[in-house]
């Protein structure tokens, strides 16, 4: 090998090092920050009704009463977005209080898996 193409390698190994020495620090993995982590009694949910849970819905306290809920607390529930809530004030408005929960399958985006899936969430007052 010339000395020309030895310099050239030694220059490009160096670089190559240099570079490594700068982006293996930033790589480095940072320990977790331990954090509660809620746990809610799922053993009446048979699997095929089981729902990913939305950070909203995971962290409300407490059923939400369908009867006089607004929009924000109506999308605490899971699979419940601004659209579907919305679309849960109109029914209301139009129909009266909700007697039963079966009556939210009125309600235009609300079927029977996600109704069951917000059953344990919702109370009629």
């Amino acid at each position: 090998m010339s000395d020309k193409k030895q310099e050239l390698v030694l220059a490009a190994a160096a670089l190559l090092f240099l570079a490594l020495m700068i982006a293996v620090p930033v790589l480095r993995f940072q320990p977790l920050e331990k954090t509660a982590v809620p746990i809610q009694d799922v053993s009446s949910v048979r699997p095929a009704q089981s729902r990913i849970v939305s950070d909203a819905a995971a962290g409300s306290t407490g059923p939400v009463a369908v009867n006089r809920a607004d929009l924000a607390e109506l999308m605490r529930l899971p699979g419940i977005g601004e659209v579907r809530a919305q679309a849960i004030l109109d029914y209301r408005e139009e129909n009266g209080l909700f007697r039963t929960p079966e009556e939210l399958l009125q309600v235009p985006g609300i079927g029977e898996a996600l109704l069951e899936g917000m059953r344990n969430l919702i109370i009629l007052e």
